[in-house]
């Protein structure tokens, strides 16, 4: 006998997976990679399982290029043939490289394979002088790393070295980016702190009004905004 020529999708993480909006955040949209099944055929090519899954097709609509059971609900893509492996995919399979596939492309979202995969990685140094100095002056400083941007946003490690202070301790502060009235900054939720593209501190940011504080300096004993 030969082998079939079903073509099916998976619900496991192995072959669906998510488009990404422009700033690499997962969105609810997936797609799925093809499956090309593996029993024996039985009769027109197809296995008892995907005989059992083209049969689903029959009593199904198209709306939309959405497929849909006689209710008008959705019927869930894993649960039928998506025709066979040497056959056009179906325009309303979800599968890669397929027509919806490819017009999600167009509104902008990214695949996996197109979003960075490098993460910042937090380094603990000791700057040491071959002298030991008479008095040891220490200060906090802050170490910004930006996630889930862009290419053009990709991560920096940013510490202030304009003074000679020894660094001893080193606070990681996680940005994302943000639009505040038409400009685009950074933000870190967590102290309402705002800084310019170039990780310089703008203010604190008030959420219920929409607008940067600049009177507050940035320290970490200032209160944020809840």
């Amino acid at each position: 006998m030969s082998i079939c020529k079903g073509r099916t999708v998976s619900d496991s993480a192995n072959s669906k997976f998510p488009f990404y909006d422009s700033f690499g955040i997962a969105t609810n949209q997936y797609y799925f990679s093809a499956l090309g099944c593996k029993n024996k055929a039985v009769s027109n090519e197809l296995c008892g399982i995907c005989l059992i899954k083209e049969e689903k097709l029959k009593s199904a609509t198209i709306n939309g290029n959405k497929l849909k059971d006689k209710d008008g609900k959705r019927i869930w893509q894993p649960r039928v043939l998506h025709g066979k492996i040497d056959e056009p995919i179906p325009s309303w399979s979800e599968i890669e490289f397929g027509s919806i596939y490819n017009a999600r492309l167009k509104t902008g979202l990214k695949i996996s394979t197109e979003m960075p995969r490098k993460k910042a990685e937090q380094t603990n140094s000791v700057v040491e002088n071959s002298e030991k100095p008479k008095k040891r002056t220490t200060k906090k400083k802050e170490e910004v790393v930006v996630n889930n941007v862009l290419d053009e946003l990709k991560p920096k490690m940013y510490i202030d070295t304009s003074n000679n202070e020894i660094v001893e301790d080193i606070i990681k502060v996680e940005v994302r980016p943000i639009k505040i009235d038409n400009k685009d900054y950074y933000y870190n939720p967590t102290k309402d702190k705002v800084y310019t593209l170039d990780f310089n501190y703008v203010g604190r940011y008030d959420k219920k009004n929409s607008v940067i504080c600049t009177d507050y300096p940035d320290s970490d004993a200032e209160p944020s905004f809840t």
